[in-house]
């Protein structure tokens, strides 16, 4: 019988599988530590929150009436404080709505903001907004 590469990859995979099941039965074998609690993770991660000065979300809106079909917003971080992460929202006024807006660009402007970019590929029906927001941190201590 002549040998394929798919058999031999599905004797590798099954021999692996084995393997693991195996190694699996020995790590089960021994005693297992004891799960923390939901208390005990909470403190936790209070205690790393407070440890880098605590976490701050900073926003920023941005108008973009009919005749503007693109539009940028940046969230700054407060003094002494990093951006780790952030994200945007689009929202319409009363009566408009959606014509294809989209966030094209959403990413970290500097080292204490957020930027975030929409455009619109077709003619607006109304005044719209583009919402960015910056998660922050404090200074280690």
């Amino acid at each position: 019988m002549k040998s394929t590469p798919l058999f031999h990859g599905r004797l590798c995979y099954l021999l692996l599988l084995l393997a693991s099941l195996h190694l699996g039965d020995a790590a089960r074998a021994q005693t297992p530590e004891p799960r923390p609690s939901l208390e005990d993770l909470q403190a936790q991660i209070d205690a790393i929150g407070t440890g880098l000065g605590g976490h701050q979300i900073v926003s920023a809106t941005v108008q973009a009436d009919v005749t503007e079909y693109s539009a940028v917003a940046v969230a700054n971080c407060p003094p002494g404080k990093v951006v780790i992460g952030g994200g945007a929202h689009l929202s319409y006024a009363q009566g408009s709505g959606s014509t294809g807006h989209a966030v094209i660009q959403s990413y970290p402007d500097t080292t204490t903001s957020w930027r975030a970019q929409a455009r619109t590929p077709n003619a607006p029906t109304g005044n719209w907004y583009i919402t960015t927001y910056a998660t922050c941190i404090g200074p280690l201590p």
